[in-house]
């Protein structure tokens, strides 16, 4: 029988990833996953899509897909393979990203021959 999980936030710790900060709440095969990330202003992801769907909820800050501007409380689903890149607003952004399972993320040559093989 599955047991309820908890996590508090004191059990995770902010870790540098590249230029944004990261705390990972839930990240195991047989789990949901779900993590936080942390960006400064202008902050641009790469174009780059994920093998499974995923919801991005801004906490405060904000990002702009495209003409899109998604501040606190806003949420975003992306559909698993889409391609897309978003931009921190001028205050940075801090958000919550959900995806049903631990997914890889797919950028520059790997995501064009995804995109081939269609």
């Amino acid at each position: 029988m599955s047991k309820v999980r908890f996590r508090h936030a004191a059990d995770d710790e902010w870790t540098a990833v590249g230029d944004v900060e990261r705390k990972i709440h839930y990240r195991q095969e047989d789990c949901l996953e779900l993590f936080e990330i942390r960006a400064g202003a202008g902050y641009t992801t790469p174009l780059h899509a994920h093998p499974e769907d995923e919801v991005i909820v801004v906490l405060s800050g904000s990002i702009r897909l495209g003409a899109q501007v998604c501040e606190p409380g806003a949420s975003v689903l992306v559909p698993k393979d889409t391609p897309y890149r978003f931009v921190a607003g001028d205050e940075g952004c801090h958000y919550l990203n959900f995806r049903p399972r631990p997914a890889g993320m797919l950028v520059g040559d790997e995501l064009r021959r995804s995109r081939d093989h269609r």
